[in-house]
């Protein structure tokens, strides 16, 4: 189915109209106001995401419990993160494939016969993967993926507001492969990696939402662990830890919507190994009350 890319400072929330003026400068794909405008040739639903079914699978790895669907109350996001470069902000209009992975988010798209994505996942409300092969389309400019250079990307829906209180336990989180980005050389057989979350808690009050986690990164001997405590001010806003935004170590993190009741903590980071080596990758936790 179809449906329409250093140590830790302290958290900096971002408010939407802050996010827009920061995603014009870094080259965010998507700015804080919705288009409802369909693509030409592509459907369209209620949300104004468009999308089109042709997209093919090719030798991907991973699965989806079903297509992700463009929210009808709220808005979709996305995190896009590839070497020195990312982009996040409104998902106005996306390709999956009948493999589960996403090829096209807003005007970024990954083409090619050899096109690859690995650890697919994701639902009707979210969905993640590690693009690894093919030709990597974005801003005018082409560049065919290599050795293990990877883009990783998670697509989520919004909330319309958050709730005033609440209390929410997440889980471990689904983590794609970390990749290396960076930083001190590493032999090819360190070029991936693992991540892993003992889980995170998620509080909702007078400043929005509140996200308390760790998650660990390790890479053959090397590894970092990090906590943290970062406040989102809104559905439609994120928060930026460390140098995130100039390639560097930290992470951005969002919350959205899981269904059913639940929460999810979504977020992109860059860790620096104990060797000085950078590996970076996206999560995703669903939280329950």
């Amino acid at each position: 189915m179809q449906r329409l890319l250093r140590p830790l400072s302290p958290a900096r929330p971002f408010a939407a109209i802050a996010l827009a003026a920061l995603l014009a400068a870094c080259g965010g794909g998507g700015g804080g106001s919705q288009d409802n405008g369909a693509a030409p040739g592509s459907s369209q639903d209620s949300s104004g995401a468009t999308g089109d079914a042709t997209a093919p699978a090719n030798q991907d790895t991973g699965s989806v419990s079903t297509g992700f669907v463009a929210s009808v109350s709220g808005t979709q996001a996305y995190f896009y993160q590839a070497i020195g470069t990312q982009s996040f902000g409104l998902l106005k209009t996306f390709t999956q494939s009948s493999s589960g992975a996403m090829t096209a988010l807003n005007d970024t798209t990954l083409t090619g016969p050899a096109a690859r994505t690995q650890d697919i996942s994701g639902d009707a409300f979210s969905t993640q993967g590690r693009w690894t092969q093919g030709t990597v389309n974005r801003a005018g400019s082409s560049r065919v993926l290599a050795g293990n250079e990877a883009v990783h990307y998670v697509a989520f829906n919004r909330h319309n507001a958050f709730p005033d209180t609440g209390t929410f336990q997440c889980d471990a989180g689904r983590f794609t492969t970390p990749t290396y980005a960076g930083g001190t050389q590493v032999p090819a057989s360190a070029q991936t990696g693992t991540a892993s979350s003992s889980g995170a808690t998620l509080r909702f009050g007078s400043t929005g939402a509140v996200v308390s986690a760790s998650y660990t990164v390790q890479a053959g001997t090397a590894s970092d662990s990090r906590s943290l405590n970062v406040t989102i001010p809104s559905p439609t806003s994120m928060s930026i830890q460390g140098a995130y935004l100039g390639g560097n170590q930290g992470s951005a993190w969002s919350v959205g919507d899981g269904g059913n009741g639940t929460y999810l903590v979504v977020g992109a980071y860059r860790s620096m190994l104990s060797n000085a080596a950078i590996y970076q990758g996206v999560v995703t936790l669903r939280c329950h009350s």
